[in-house]
């Protein structure tokens, strides 16, 4: 699943979903899905993930939102997508960065 969805593969991401993947489920830095779509401004894979009740504010290991991902590479549509649904946009990470 995050590998699908790091590339913006809607179509598989929706399958795997559908089939038993876990969309909470975390990797060795702490991510979720959503947070490596995010990192490459994959808007429509983070709406989907969303519609299948991802947590929009789930940290990683370094306390970073999907929102921080997104605003650190520049990705305005995956930005507005998750302020949209919720995302803070004065979470701070562990070194005390907000997404601004």
């Amino acid at each position: 699943l995050h590998l699908a969805a790091e590339e913006g593969h809607d179509k598989t991401v929706e399958l795997l979903l559908q089939h038993g993947a876990n969309v909470h489920s975390l990797d060795l830095g702490g991510r979720n899905a959503l947070h490596r779509t995010a990192l490459n401004g994959h808007a429509s894979t983070v709406q989907l993930l969303l519609d299948y009740g991802t947590d929009v504010h789930t940290r990683d290991f370094f306390e970073g939102t999907g929102l921080h991902v997104a605003a650190c590479n520049g990705h305005d549509d995956t930005i507005r997508v998750l302020l949209a649904a919720g995302d803070d946009i004065q979470a701070k990470d562990d070194n005390g960065r907000s997404p601004l």
